[in-house]
């Protein structure tokens, strides 16, 4: 089993069945349950109504779906989800009922299962644009913000946008533009102080991941480029407690798009690429929450090579997530190796501790060498390395510092 098939083989399948499962969001409330709002579409013209699932245990087992926003005439998408101090679920929402042009509508239920529909919020562009694709986030005095795009009555973009609310209810009607070129933005909050808003940008199928920063949801920072592919999609960022950021995203290196993230202890600097997917199918739209140092991401995966004909909902947890594991952010000099034991194959997480000379192996218990992973110059930032598919057996990690040397077991199944 290679590194890819084991990380799928603990991914537990959410939905199932012929629908077109799709753009979910994913919060966990505060009973305990995992919940998620997702878009199910209609395979002649995309056009969808909102279903809900949740979980109980984690992630193991997930209830059957159930309809949240179904109307025959209407189309819904592009769900955002948070739980307000109170308990009560608001669901924020694209919608064109108004029959002028697509607006950001709000749903609230106490209980998760009984939706009462608000009606179309207010930011303040009348009819005059289709306002689409809301994130929204809980701030710390418990007012919501929330990043949207903008688009012509004739569809073509113009960029996103954020704005704010005291209460979920009533919205500000500054029209705060982000980026001008930006395609689904999402938003994020990263020590209660800095936002980031992820988004793609770029023209005919050649798209790249993009952020900026704010203090204030005015001022923006300059653009910074994630990706370097000419073919990634569909962002999410994560933030990971006080220690930094996670980015979700989907790129196509060949044929099929599979699930990527990388992670950032201070907003500028970014870990190594980690793929999540290969099949030969498409997975994307992944979304994803950091709980108790582990991230958890779900993410839309077709059934057939041909997407867009009947996707299926997918959830995962990385184990750890510490972001001190993937860029760099760890105190010091160790060595970790997880998950361990393992099926198949795993990673392993060395902090050199200093700029020098590295290398990390793996031998069998005889000391004969199984396989080299790295060697060169590091910089004292954290290497994160996948062992590969190994067969079943004992082995030893051996990692050398310049002059200092780090061994671990890892037990493969």
């Amino acid at each position: 089993m290679n590194l890819f098939a084991f990380l799928f083989a603990q991914a537990v399948q959410v939905t199932s069945g012929p629908a077109l499962d799709y753009q979910p969001d994913m919060i966990l409330s505060q009973d305990g349950r995992i919940l998620v709002v997702y878009e199910v579409l209609d395979t002649s013209d995309l056009s969808g109504d909102l279903f809900s699932v949740y979980s109980t245990d984690s992630g193991s087992r997930w209830s059957s779906p159930a309809p949240v926003i179904a109307t025959p005439s209407w189309s819904e998408r592009h769900p955002a989800l948070v739980q307000m101090p109170d308990g009560t679920c608001y669901l924020y929402y694209l919608s064109d009922s108004t029959a002028v042009q697509y607006r950001i509508h709000l749903s609230v239920s106490t209980d998760f299962v009984n939706w009462t529909p608000m009606g179309p919020i207010d930011i303040g562009w009348g009819e005059s644009a289709h306002q689409i694709n809301p994130d929204v986030i809980l701030e710390p005095d418990s007012s919501l913000s929330m990043s949207y795009q903008l688009l012509t009555l004739g569809y073509s973009n113009l960029g996103g946008y954020v704005a704010h609310s005291a209460d979920g209810l009533v919205w500000d009607i500054q029209m705060r533009q982000v980026d001008a070129g930006a395609r689904l933005p999402r938003m994020a909050k990263w020590r209660d102080s800095v936002y980031l808003v992820n988004y793609q940008k770029g023209s005919g199928s050649n798209y790249d991941i993009y952020y900026k920063t704010s203090t204030d949801l005015t001022s923006w920072s300059s653009e910074t480029r994630l990706t370097f592919t000419n073919n990634s999609h569909d962002s999410h960022p994560v933030p990971m407690g006080d220690t930094g950021m996670a980015a979700f995203y989907s790129t196509a290196l060949t044929s099929q798009y599979d699930i990527y993230y990388q992670t950032s202890g201070d907003l500028v600097n970014w870990g190594d690429i980690e793929q999540l997917t290969d099949n030969s199918v498409y997975d994307n739209q992944a979304h994803g929450l950091c709980v108790n140092d582990t991230l958890w991401v779900i993410w839309s995966q077709s059934v057939y090579a041909t997407p867009y004909l009947d996707h299926d909902l997918y959830f995962l947890k990385l184990v750890p997530a510490a972001l001190g594991e993937k860029s760099g952010a760890g105190t010091g000099p160790s060595l970790r190796i997880t998950p361990n034991p393992c099926l198949g194959g795993s990673f392993i997480a060395f902090n050199p501790g200093q700029d020098c000379q590295a290398r990390v192996a793996i031998y069998d218990p005889s000391g004969r060498l199984v396989r080299e992973l790295f060697a060169g110059a590091v910089n004292g930032t954290e290497l994160r390395i996948a062992t590969g598919n190994l067969s079943p057996g004992f082995y030893i990690v051996v990692a050398n510092a310049g002059e200092k040397r780090f061994t671990g077991n890892l037990v493969v199944e």
